[in-house]
């Protein structure tokens, strides 16, 4: 293992520290008041938030949009993937911004009708990731296995332990 290699090894270690740890006091108490304005939301934005997150996952696991994305030099070090990565985050996240401004400055209901094309971004960052990374996204174990990884990000700390030990 070269410098480089052992750099982003440390790094993935310290976020797997970081990601698992304990949430914090202002964590806890921003989950709280999260749970009391869920509690106040229509029932049709959690249905609506319900079938996207339902269709999302079922396009994933019949491979319907995977056939998109291209195959990545083979010989690329995990340096150069992570180089990639890092490249189609940033662009993922200005395209995320500028549909959160829509969202933001609609209210609610734009919001919930923004919801499906939020998860849709977020879908087709993590498969392109898997792309840079080497996933053969024609194999349905290993899009479930990008199901998991998009249940981790989205866990509660509590569940994320048990996501974690799954993947």
């Amino acid at each position: 293992m070269n410098a480089a290699e052992r750099e982003l090894y440390e790094e993935a270690i310290l976020f797997q520290t970081r990601f698992l740890r304990k949430p914090s006091k202002i964590e806890r108490f921003s989950k709280g008041v999260q749970q009391q304005v869920n509690r106040r939301i229509p029932a049709r934005f959690h249905q609506v938030i319900t079938s996207a997150v339902k269709t999302m996952v079922e396009s994933t696991v019949s491979g319907s949009h995977f056939t998109s994305f291209s195959v990545i030099d083979e010989q690329l070090s995990i340096v150069e993937r992570n180089e990639l990565a890092k490249d189609k985050v940033k662009y993922y996240q200005k395209a995320a911004a500028i549909e959160g401004v829509g969202t933001g400055a609609g209210g609610l209901f734009l919001g919930m009708a923004d919801f499906p094309l939020l998860l849709s971004i977020k879908m087709k960052c993590l498969y392109e990731l898997a792309c840079i990374y080497g996933f053969d996204l024609s194999q349905k174990e290993e899009r479930l296995f990008l199901l998991c990884i998009f249940k981790l990000a989205f866990s509660s700390s509590a569940h994320r332990q048990k996501m974690m030990k799954i993947i």
